[in-house]
């Protein structure tokens, strides 16, 4: 009854809740937007299109930027239901699931954004990859090729300046 209440239950044309004696389940016909719903179809959308190697196109990259910014915390994190193992082990399997496609969005958009030399972006969500997966090698070295490739960059821009300025004083 209070959950009702807090979620807005009571006044919705299609209650959220399907509730029995030995039950709670979200009514999916009801009139809502369920976060779970969108990070999975921007994951599928944005994992459908490009490649491994990390070709993403700019609408995949979109797709995965929203999701990455759509996962904020582990999938019901905190929640627990005392003496209902199956809960536990359901919610443990889905956090997981959801974790790892966060990792391998944060992946493909730190090689997209890596291969359009976006490297300010691409270090940013390396950064993000870490803080998900701290023991991960290849989050860790894209915190450090990053930077590398950005001032790679800058170097190969500024060279021809130097030389052209440096054969102008030689003159």
């Amino acid at each position: 009854s209070n959950l009702r209440q807090v979620i807005g239950d009571r006044d919705a044309t299609l209650p959220f809740l399907q509730v029995t004696r030995q039950t709670v389940r979200f009514n999916t016909d009801s009139d809502h937007w369920l976060d779970v719903a969108a990070l999975t179809a921007l994951l599928d959308a944005g994992a459908a299109q490009g490649d491994e190697a990390g070709d993403v196109g700019d609408a995949p990259l979109e797709d995965l930027r929203q999701a990455v910014s759509l996962y904020r915390a582990d999938f019901l994190d905190g929640l627990s239901l005392r003496d209902c193992p199956a809960f536990e082990e359901w919610s443990l399997l889905h956090r997981e699931r959801f974790r790892l496609r966060a990792i391998d969005a944060l992946r493909r958009l730190v090689t997209g954004h890596e291969g359009r030399g976006e490297y300010d972006r691409a270090l940013s969500y390396a950064r993000r990859w870490v803080e998900l997966s701290p023991l991960d090698r290849g989050a860790e070295a894209r915190l450090v090729v990053g930077p590398i490739l950005a001032v790679e960059v800058q170097i190969r821009v500024a060279r021809p300046v130097i030389v052209s300025r440096t054969v102008q004083d030689v003159d």
